[in-house]
């Protein structure tokens, strides 16, 4: 019995789709000797989150807590000896407490825009990153795998058609990569001074698909 002809192809797709979702990170921490100033020092960072966000337009129960990771600390000491030489060693030197916050929101860039004033207008500025995602990228990946698809086996007809022959049963399909990559835009708070908000225009968003197939040739 003979061998069982088989053709391979892979189709792949790339949707771009514009963001519709503003997430705005805060990243602030707190070092204290001692565990309980510093439990206080990282909950008056929240407070003073939360009521920045109030000024803005925002509810203080959108501030979400994304991360939140207590250490202890230490610090190296440098001692010198008689001969002449140092030697190195560690001590405890309180506690650290590393949170990250997050607010999300539809696309607005004018409410975008009012919160950063609000921020740029009081003493204390957290770092922040800003970036455009997606709310719910669901709808563009099964488009980019409808469209893989069709694009597989568009190039399978082309190809047996050329050679003579027909397309037969479909034997496997291999989803091989696919996702949510690239467009949008990241902007961090070091970055801010460079740019201007309220004429910024976010890229799109790149959601891609990519499958093989393997088709018998009658």
């Amino acid at each position: 019995m003979s061998e069982k002809r088989t053709i391979r192809v892979s189709g792949s797709s790339v949707q771009r789709v514009a963001p519709d979702t503003i997430e705005v990170t805060f990243s602030v921490d707190a070092h204290e000797l001692h565990y309980d100033k510093m439990l206080h020092e990282s909950d008056k960072q929240l407070r003073y989150l939360q009521k920045l966000l109030v000024a803005a337009g925002f509810g203080a129960e959108e501030l979400r807590t994304k991360h939140y990771r207590i250490t202890t600390v230490e610090k190296t000491i440098r001692k010198e000896l008689p001969d002449g030489e140092h030697e190195y060693y560690s001590v405890f030197d309180g506690y650290r407490c590393d949170q990250t916050f997050l607010i999300k929101f539809p696309m607005d860039i004018p409410k975008l825009h009012k919160l950063l004033q609000t921020m740029d207008q009081n003493d204390v500025h957290p770092s922040f990153t800003i970036d455009f995602t997606l709310r719910d990228a669901k709808q563009a990946e099964e488009e980019a795998l409808r469209q893989a698809t069709l694009n597989a086996r568009r190039e399978a007809d082309i190809i047996t058609a050329a050679a003579g022959v027909k397309l037969g049963h479909l034997l496997s399909v291999n989803r091989s990569c696919g996702g949510y990559y690239g467009g949008g835009a990241s902007i961090c708070s070091a970055e801010l001074n460079e740019r201007s908000v309220g004429s910024m225009q976010p890229d799109n968003i790149s959601v891609e698909a990519s499958i093989d197939f393997e088709w018998e040739i009658e």
